[in-house]
């Protein structure tokens, strides 16, 4: 992720900044159970609907031990590097990666994950069917 500094030619001499970091972090995506509440799960003999929330990104985050500043350049009169640059550049590169892992699909894949452990488990409850909404 790049991120720059300095906004016209002279801004670009004096304070000018770009940084370089790479970056690579974790998503983890899947349905909030604590949003299922006793109007959402029906029972009736042995068959049991449960209504489940939509799934939704739990957590996103830079892996510290693996994302790290590659490069960065001073204009040739920058004499006060600015650390909020960097920060930015990490900022960008989170947003990117929970974007890129809903690009890839990250949600349905919650879903579905979560609708069979759910399934499973209400299954060893005794129940025949089990419904998921």
């Amino acid at each position: 992720m790049t991120r720059e500094s300095g906004g016209d030619f002279l801004d670009r001499i004096f304070s000018g900044e770009k940084v370089l970091v790479v970056a690579t972090g974790d998503v983890e995506a899947g349905v909030d159970l604590s949003e299922v509440g006793a109007d959402d799960v029906r029972v009736e003999g042995d068959t049991v609907t449960i209504s489940l929330p939509e799934p939704g990104v739990l957590s996103a985050g830079l892996d510290e031990e693996k994302t790290r500043v590659y490069d960065r350049d001073y204009s040739p009169l920058n004499l006060r590097p600015d650390d909020d640059l960097v920060e930015e550049a990490r900022a960008t590169a989170e947003e990117s990666i929970e974007a890129a892992a809903r690009e890839n699909g990250i949600l349905d894949t919650a879903e579905t994950n979560a609708e069979g452990s759910i399934r499973a488990f209400v299954e060893t409850l005794g129940f025949k069917e089990v419904h998921l909404e």
